[in-house]
């Protein structure tokens, strides 16, 4: 698959392209790594029709630093997290930033609302270190 990227240091992010059709119904992982060799990781849920819902049960993410999940790829996506998936998503965080658009929903089960933060997501916990920073644009389901 070939790739580039750009970086938009206007909204400080790097844009990529493919160069060949990433098939619809993927699940991506993109990984960034410093010069020091840490490496950071968002997984991108791909679009597979609208009302389309995912759970990450099965997922082999333990080799990613998963710290991302970005659902604006699709159409009225849903994903479900627990707090054993979000604890094992990174071994540098027990956080996770969630992005999404109006129409996606995030079911995270036992899940509590906690403050909102200032850059238009709010703060969910699960258990004792489980932490979700949840877009404000998402339906949230608890």
């Amino acid at each position: 698959m070939q790739i580039t990227s750009s970086d938009d240091t206007v909204n400080s992010r790097t844009d990529i392209d493919f160069q060949t059709p990433v098939p619809d119904g993927s699940t991506l992982g993109v990984t960034a790594k410093d010069s020091a060799g840490n490496s950071n990781s968002a997984l991108m849920i791909l679009d597979v029709g609208s009302g389309s819902s995912h759970d990450l049960t099965g997922f082999d993410l333990d080799a990613y630093e998963i710290t991302a999940i970005d659902l604006e790829w699709g159409d009225d996506t849903e994903v479900t997290l627990t707090e054993e998936q979000v604890l094992g998503l990174s071994s540098l965080s027990d956080t996770v930033k969630v992005y999404g658009n109006a129409g996606d929903k995030l079911v995270l089960t036992g899940a509590t609302q906690g403050e909102t933060v200032t850059d238009g997501f709010t703060l969910y916990t699960m258990g004792d270190e489980a932490r979700i920073l949840a877009d404000d644009d998402l339906i949230i389901s608890t």
